[in-house]
């Protein structure tokens, strides 16, 4: 039995309810008091989850312990294709960024112990002892993510892998909504600074599939929110909120392929890094053709109407 730290629990309760109740855009502050107390017992549940996740990561090492956390809030991970992880040698992953627990998946399919992930500050994080040491922040502010760059560049120098959601933004869940591999066009270009930079680096395409459960999603609860991406980040919460308080009734498999690395050779490495980020991104455009082959299918702009 792992004794929880009450200082702890209460901040990131504190944060997630905060979190929660700015996701439902409710323009009333009246909703917002009504909502503030339905949140709050499933929250306070997350909220001693996460803390025992933390001190898990200091006694199991990151992948078992975000297995347990993981469990908490999927029925099952399905994991292909790690044996083509290099285990040394600089290497950036980029998944797709379907969502949901996609951070928590990859944290669970990466073996490597030097392994960093690129990650938001984040109020819920903030409490925490172990977890911040595996994560690399990204501030607001320019200056702020002209240094991740950087600190990127730091890390793979050593020899260590990364891992970025080059899009830095929510994208289609390719599993639940068609059309997604037509909707990577907004991953950065600083893919090709680092390929530029680190002469033996490697990318490792990886497609997460399967983190918005279909259900949730096509609810009257989701259906509410019209623009598709919108629409996803309600059904995303709502599924937690039920995890939380009703474990196991929403079925969600979540599969991560993880492909075949992409040597800088077979780059155009030496072009302007918005060419080598297009290549990389027809890769995993690639890849995630292969798997969801009936995901080629119109899909109004996901970009549109913020």
């Amino acid at each position: 039995m792992i004794e929880p730290r009450l200082n702890i629990v209460k901040e990131v309760h504190s944060a997630a309810i905060l979190e929660a109740v700015e996701n439902f855009h409710l323009s009333s502050k009246l909703l917002n008091k009504i909502l503030e107390p339905i949140l709050s017992k499933p929250l306070h549940k997350f909220a001693c989850m996460a803390d025992e996740y933390d001190l898990r990561i200091e006694r199991d090492q990151l992948p078992e312990a975000t297995k347990w956390f993981l469990k908490h809030f999927i029925t099952s991970l399905t994991i292909s294709g790690q044996e083509n992880i290099p285990q040394e040698g600089p290497l950036l992953i980029v998944p797709n960024h379907a969502g949901g627990v996609d951070f928590l998946t990859m944290m669970a399919s990466i073996t490597r112990k030097d392994f960093r992930v690129i990650a938001n500050n984040h109020a819920i994080i903030d409490p925490l002892t172990f977890l911040p040491n595996h994560l690399l922040f990204i501030g607001n502010n320019t200056n702020d993510r002209s240094a991740i760059i950087f600190s990127v560049l730091d890390e793979l120098k050593q020899g260590h892998s990364v891992l970025v959601f080059p899009a830095g933004l929510l994208e289609p869940d390719p599993k639940l909504i068609p059309g997604a591999q037509d909707h990577l066009e907004n991953w950065s270009s600083s893919l090709g600074i680092f390929v530029k930079k680190i002469p033996n680096l490697k990318i490792l395409p990886v497609v997460i599939g399967g983190t918005v459960s279909p259900s949730i999603y096509n609810s009257i609860f989701a259906k509410i929110r019209r623009n598709t991406k919108k629409r996803a980040k309600t059904a995303i919460l709502i599924q937690y909120m039920f995890q939380l308080m009703w474990p196991g009734k929403i079925p969600l498999d979540i599969e991560v392929t993880i492909g075949q690395p992409i040597l800088r050779e077979e780059l155009p490495y030496e072009a302007h890094p918005k060419i080598i980020t297009d290549e990389i991104i027809n890769y995993q455009k690639r890849l995630m053709q292969s798997i969801y082959v009936n995901s080629s299918n119109p899909l109004k702009n996901w970009y549109q109407s913020e």
